[in-house]
C-alpha cells in the first residue's frame, strides 16, 4: 500500500482488507507495522496461488471482451475506490462484455450459507470495484477454494459494496492512527491466526 508524503494511505490493498474483515489488529499488525510470521498455511497458499502467479493473458479493454478471455496475476488500481488489488485471475463470463475476478484460496469451502467467509468476500468485491472503475462490467466475482476443488460465486449486492467500502475507510483510519486495534477476545480466528505468537 502506497503512503502519500503527508502520511496518508491512498490505496488499500485488497488483502488488507480481507485482513481487516478478518481481524482489525491483524491488518494493522502487518501492513502498518510490518509484522509477518509466515506459517504451514501461509506456505499452502503460496503453493495455491502457483499456477495463478505467472502473469499471463493479454489485458483487453473494456469493449474487446470475448468469449471467456482469460488473463492471469494482474495488478490494478482505483483511485476512486482507494484499492489496488493483485487479481489472480479474470475471465470473461460469456455475457455481453462483463468479467468477473477469480481469487484463488488453500483451503476447503467453509461451512456458511454465502458458500464464503465475510473476508473472503471482503477481497473479491474489492477486486470487482478496481474493475468497475477502470471500465469492466462487473455483476459477480468468485473463489476457487483449492482444497475442495470447488468454486463459488460472490454477487455484488449493495450490503456486500457497502461493507467494503466501509472497510476501505476504516482501515485507512487504522493505518494512521498512533493506537493498534484490540486482539480479538475468546475468538476461535485466533488459534489459526499466523501473528498470533506476536499479538497475544
Amino acid at each position: 500500500m502506497r503512503c502519500s508524503e503527508d502520511g496518508e494511505y491512498e490505496l488499500m490493498a485488497a488483502s488488507a482488507l480481507n485482513a481487516w474483515t478478518y481481524c482489525p489488529r491483524l491488518a494493522v499488525l502487518q501492513y502498518r507495522d510490518g509484522e509477518s510470521h509466515p506459517d504451514a498455511a501461509m506456505q499452502d497458499g503460496l503453493r495455491a496461488h502457483t499456477r495463478v502467479d505467472e502473469e499471463r493473458g493479454q489485458w483487453p479493454l473494456s469493449e474487446d471482451i470475448e468469449g471467456r478471455e482469460v488473463a492471469r496475476s494482474l495488478w490494478l488500481s482505483a483511485y476512486d475506490e482507494g484499492i489496488t488489488a493483485r487479481l489472480d485471475l479474470v475471465e470473461a463470463t460469456g455475457v455481453g462484455e462483463a468479467v468477473r475476478p477469480v481469487d484463488y484460496k488453500r483451503g476447503d469451502l467453509p461451512d456458511t450459507p454465502e458458500g464464503a467467509w465475510p473476508p473472503e468476500r471482503v477481497q473479491v468485491c474489492a477486486q470487482a470495484l478496481v474493475l468497475r472503475e477502470n471500465g469492466y462490467e462487473v455483476h459477480e466475482g468468485a473463489l476457487w477454494f483449492a482444497a475442495a476443488r470447488r468454486r463459488v460465486r460472490v454477487v455484488l449486492d449493495d450490503t456486500l459494496i457497502a461493507t467494503t467500502r466501509a472497510a476501505v475507510r476504516d482501515l485507512r483510519a487504522a493505518l494512521v492512527a498512533e493506537s493498534t486495534p484490540p486482539p480479538l477476545r475468546d475468538s476461535p480466528k485466533c488459534n489459526g491466526c499466523s501473528l498470533g505468537p506476536i499479538c497475544l
